[in-house]
């Protein structure tokens, strides 16, 4: 088996144990939306906030990371604890960033390239595992902020991502 096909069936058995977790612990109907499909077809979706059945949600904001590229995805609208094991399962080569959506939800990415992003509504809480290779130090910069560097391990970061505005992944 050659180098890229062991890192595709790696990076394919990671993701599919998150979807496990996050498939296999959600009780409500799941969100699921076209532009979230990781590589190989999977799909990484989270569970609605409890509208589908009949609660009243609160207020919430879509935390974003634009553009997001082939080989990424994110997960949307997950608990606390599928949150955490997103972060302490990513994949290796990737740099998964999570933040809070202001309803006691999260929004996990998986960001693998190394191009500089657009953050939106990141303004709760937010943690990160950078699992890039050695030297791959995810950047966070703002208008007037200090740049906040998360390098490679494997126990995830806190931040509070406030008044940063961009990421480069590596």
């Amino acid at each position: 088996m050659t180098l890229r096909k062991r890192w595709l069936a790696t990076l394919s058995s990671a993701l599919m144990a998150f979807l496990c977790v996050v498939g296999g612990t959600q009780a409500a109907q799941a969100y699921d939306d076209p532009g979230l499909t990781a590589p190989g077809g999977n799909r990484i979706a989270g569970a609605t906030n409890g509208a589908s059945t009949g609660e009243v949600a609160p207020a919430a904001w879509t935390p974003n990371v634009s553009p997001l590229l082939s080989q990424e995805a994110a997960g949307r609208n997950l608990t606390t604890a599928d949150r955490n094991a997103a972060l302490h399962n990513c994949p290796r080569l990737y740099a998964c960033v999570a933040v809070g959506q202001g309803d006691g939800r999260h929004t996990v990415f998986f960001l693998y390239h190394c191009d500089t992003r657009t953050l939106t509504n990141f303004i709760d809480a937010g943690a990160i595992t950078n699992r890039q290779s050695p030297g791959a130090t995810v950047r966070f910069t703002g208008p007037g902020a200090p740049t906040l560097a998360f390098a490679p391990r494997v126990e995830p970061y806190s931040f509070y991502p406030l008044p940063y505005d961009r990421i480069d992944p590596c």
